[in-house]
């Protein structure tokens, strides 16, 4: 598939200037690799965030009994 195809022409006309353009690849890049790092985050612990933990909290290294 083209990327041409991907997204429509009359999308880019909401963009006046460069600088909007530009603002809004940023924030696209910025959620990217947001979740990028969020899966591999996932996947080195080996469990989704905000589901049931296997044992204790390994995501800030910190179990139940360590105060």
């Amino acid at each position: 598939m083209k990327t041409k195809d991907l997204i429509p022409d009359e999308f880019f006309k909401q963009f006046k200037t460069g600088e909007g353009l530009n603002n809004f690849l940023k924030s696209i890049q910025k959620r990217g690799v947001e979740k990028m790092l969020e899966g591999e985050l996932d996947a080195h612990l080996d469990y989704d965030k905000h589901s049931p933990k296997k044992k204790n909290n390994s995501r800030n290294e910190y179990g139940y009994g360590d105060y």
